[in-house]
């Protein structure tokens, strides 16, 4: 028998009903901007899934529902990840201590679970990197190559613009080309668009944006309006696999995240009865996520040549 609780609350909810997933929404940019509680997660199996437009139909005499076409359906299956048991032991007998020592209890809980939380945080972060960095997630077109010192500070030699300028400058410009309709910047090649700035997730290498930040906001720059979070619906500041991809530009739809175990109702398919625990001692939380990049959606990248 699954204990449908296991997933959702610690050893004793009584003491701390730690529900992780709200924290992670608003403690985890990556959390907040990719995961999805309306993925489809039927068999054992989850489905990022929407639909293509259709060509207009004109009208003509003696019409019906059938001559009316469905748009395509496209569907995409995420990747199950067992990220394992994230967890840290007490010294003492749990339900003792609380009992005997109650405010000392929840405070040594709160830092517990804020340990789990972060190391949970940084497995799926580590994972969404592995996956954005994979030139095999992109349509050719969508990787943009510029010499190492375009994302550095300076000036270009040839043209005399400041590097600043001319990396902001690509960003907008590529941000207008993604609300085109387009074949060009999606891995599946399908006609599509995003639909406005505010759908733009600006994923920045910390050196680019402190490059666009310094020289851009500077009073001489008078260019104060470039702010990031108000301009795309997201900015993330982080530093990506590797050491060849320096800016992202995401549709919010272009990699999605669900959680494949947690409360009752939400697609419970795995036989956890070999995960029981009955430890005392024992704060603990499994994360199993389904998770990856969506083939018809927008993304473009740039890297260094």
């Amino acid at each position: 028998m699954v204990d449908k609780n296991l997933f959702h609350t610690t050893i004793d909810n009584k003491i701390l009903n730690a529900k992780i997933f709200n924290v992670l929404e608003n403690k985890a940019p990556i959390w907040k901007y990719f995961y999805n509680p309306e993925i489809r997660i039927e068999a054992g199996e989850a489905k990022y899934t929407t639909t293509l437009w259709t060509e207009p139909v004109k009208w003509a005499d003696g019409m019906d529902y059938k001559d009316f076409k469905k748009g395509e359906e496209l569907q995409h299956s995420l990747t199950l990840k067992e990220y394992g048991n994230f967890g840290d032991i007490f010294s003492e007998d749990l339900s003792s201590l609380a009992f005997q020592r109650p405010d000392e209890t929840k405070q040594l809980l709160k830092v517990k679970m804020r340990n789990i939380i972060n190391r949970m945080k940084h497995a799926f972060t580590q994972t969404f990197k592995k996956d954005i960095a994979d030139d095999n997630n992109y349509a050719t077109s969508a990787i943009i190559k510029e010499a190492e010192d375009f994302y550095k500070l300076g000036v270009d030699a040839t043209s005399g613009i400041n590097n600043s300028v001319a990396v902001w400058n690509s960003i907008d410009t590529q941000a207008h080309k993604l609300m085109e309709y387009s074949k060009k910047w999606n891995k599946s090649g399908k006609l599509i668009c995003s639909f406005g700035m505010d759908e733009l997730i600006l994923i920045l290498r910390p050196q680019v944006h402190s490059m666009i930040v310094s020289q851009l906001y500077a009073p001489s720059a008078n260019i104060g309006y470039v702010e990031f979070n108000t301009k795309f619906g997201g900015v993330i500041i982080t530093e990506p696999e590797g050491d060849k991809d320096f800016i992202y530009l995401f549709d919010k739809n272009t990699y999605q995240m669900a959680i494949a175990i947690d409360y009752p109702g939400n697609g419970i398919f795995i036989d956890t009865s070999r995960y029981a625990m009955s430890l005392k001692n024992y704060l603990f939380k499994w994360l199993f996520l389904f998770q990856g990049m969506i083939p018809f959606v927008n993304v473009v990248k740039w890297q260094k040549t």
